[in-house]
């Protein structure tokens, strides 16, 4: 009889060998999180395979290490796993269907910017392309009218008011990173951070959103750029990390603001 492993349980299994202690860092939880969301990605039962991953994560809770992100990434889970289920069965539905996470998280974003009422009633149409390639659409609330973007990027979607591909995110990623390094990673140093924790906290940086008309970043760089993404900042900071980027010709600038 035969016997199979899922990526995420040989990942908990590795994690758990491959430390002397038997616990699990944060960079054995980030793995544990990726292979999870590629289970559920490629699964035919998708709500099952969230349900067999959910036990894995579980377990690699009990196990954590005492650096405290490797719990923050394993808890994570639970949205972006749900996030997953629903582009999955989107895409098993077929192309030009919204996955409903996509439709709530811009609904929040433009909310929460002061873009749209909260008790307007949102609405999307025109919807285009699909879980793999990226949707765009046209979305109302009340008055407001506008057409998005929304393109998976690692465990989440990016939401942009313009198109954006997998190679322009890499690249803000990039030019983050590379910012980081010279201007926020020797702040870090001086409020007392270590080693390990700049390295996590470099590594977490990645786009989680475009600001759409009618909002702006503080340092209102939607003026000068076509886009300006907010980046996820996993310091322990209260900073709002802000990119500055023309998608034609590479140009960008990044600040950090409190």
């Amino acid at each position: 009889m035969t016997t199979t492993t899922s990526p995420s349980r040989a990942a908990l299994a590795h994690a758990l060998t491959n430390d002397r202690h038997g616990t699990v860092s944060a960079a054995d939880a980030r793995v544990i999180v990726k292979e999870s969301i590629a289970e559920i990605a490629s699964a035919k039962d998708p709500k099952r395979a969230f349900e067999r991953s959910q036990q894995t994560i579980n377990a690699a809770l009990a196990l954590v290490s005492s650096d405290g992100s490797a719990g923050k990434a394993l808890k994570e889970f639970k949205t972006v796993g749900q996030s997953a289920v629903s582009t999955r069965l989107a895409e098993l539905a077929g192309a030009g269907n919204l996955p409903a996470d996509v439709k709530s998280e811009l609904k929040s974003l433009l909310s929460d910017a002061g873009v749209i009422a909260p008790s307007a009633r949102f609405t999307t149409e025109a919807v285009k392309g699909d879980a793999t390639k990226g949707f765009s659409f046209e979305f109302s609330a009340g008055t407001v009218k506008g057409k998005a973007h929304a393109l998976r990027y690692g465990d989440q979607w990016v939401l942009s008011p313009v198109p954006l591909s997998k190679k322009h995110l890499d690249d803000a990623t990039a030019a983050m990173r590379a910012w980081f390094d010279t201007d926020f990673a020797p702040d870090m140093q001086s409020w007392g951070a270590s080693a390990a924790e700049i390295k996590d906290a470099r590594a977490a940086l990645k786009p989680t959103y475009a600001f759409f008309p009618g909002s702006s970043d503080p340092h209102d760089l939607v003026t000068t750029y076509p886009v300006v993404l907010s980046f996820v900042n996993d310091s322990g900071s209260d900073h709002g990390l802000y990119l500055g980027l023309d998608p034609a010709t590479g140009d960008h600038e990044a600040y950090a603001f409190n």
